[in-house]
């Protein structure tokens, strides 16, 4: 359109009106379209979220149901260590705290398996500490012995069984057993076969 024919079309009163309602129209449609992508958006976004907490639905109640079944494997461990010897009884305890639950074992639950262990001493009457790598204790039967290093092993049984596999018997003479306890040592190892640390236990019942 030549500039005068523009001057005159833009000085023409409805002409303007028009421009602007047309301006104002696209600019609506453009909102429009922002808005609508936006509400696709969060519809997504709830049915992603409604399949996320579906899922974790999912997995809680088979969480439960795995805790359900080893509940029972560990009162079965009980019964077992309570008619069985040192050796066996601390090589079943090893295993149990080491791969059960299979997805999330006691080892990696400080408060469960210390409870667990507490229950376990005064269930059997045996004195049981549960060690990492370092011979830090993770859970003890005698709950005052709690967060410290393990050095009741005089010749340092506990770090030559985590070492070669081997069981052994020592005495550990302590504050809460200063005539003296026999206890044995196995080494702990998780589903894969690397060593997690140790258990040792008593060879006979306890005071506890």
């Amino acid at each position: 359109m030549p500039r005068v024919g523009l001057d005159i079309f833009l000085k023409n009163p409805l002409n303007r009106y028009m421009a602007k309602r047309t301006k104002s129209h696209v600019a609506l449609n453009q909102a429009h379209k922002k808005l609508h992508k936006h509400h696709t958006w969060l519809i997504l976004s709830s049915i992603v979220l409604i399949i996320l907490l579906g899922v974790v639905g999912l997995k809680y109640m088979h969480t439960k149901s795995m805790w359900r079944d080893n509940s029972v494997k560990l009162q079965t461990g009980i019964s077992k260590i309570q008619s069985l010897n040192s050796v066996e009884d601390a090589t079943i305890l090893a295993k149990t705290i080491a791969t059960v639950p299979s997805n999330y074992p006691l080892i990696k639950q400080p408060v469960e398996l210390e409870e667990y262990i507490v229950e376990l001493g005064n269930t059997t009457k045996k004195y049981i500490v549960v060690m990492d790598k370092n011979k830090t204790i993770l859970a003890d039967s005698v709950t005052t012995n709690e967060n410290g290093a393990y050095s009741e092993d005089a010749s340092g049984e506990v770090g030559k069984t985590m070492f070669d596999g081997e069981p052994r018997s020592f005495i550990e003479k302590s504050v809460q057993y200063p005539n003296g306890v026999n206890m044995t040592v196995v080494q702990m190892k998780d589903d894969s076969g690397a060593i997690v640390g140790a258990v040792a236990i008593s060879s006979s019942s306890v005071a506890q």
